[in-house]
């Protein structure tokens, strides 16, 4: 019910406050606050390559730490 859905979410949270504090931005800024990957990079001083690769790898690392979470 409502109750999963919310714990989903916390541990979603929970997941983005430990990462990096520049894969954090790119999170944020991509999925919260819906900036394009090159609104990204205009934002944070970055190519567009640089960017996206930075988008990849904060999934990534988001998706593996979510994983974990979730098996505890």
């Amino acid at each position: 019910g409502v109750t999963a859905l919310y714990e989903g979410e916390s541990t979603l949270t929970a997941c983005i406050l430990k990462l990096p504090a520049r894969y954090r931005e790119v999170i944020l800024l991509r999925y919260f606050q819906g900036y394009s990957v090159k609104e990204v990079a205009a934002i944070l001083g970055l190519s567009l390559s640089a960017a996206s690769k930075l988008d990849q790898r904060a999934k990534n690392r988001l998706r593996d730490l979510y994983e974990k979470e979730d098996k505890l």
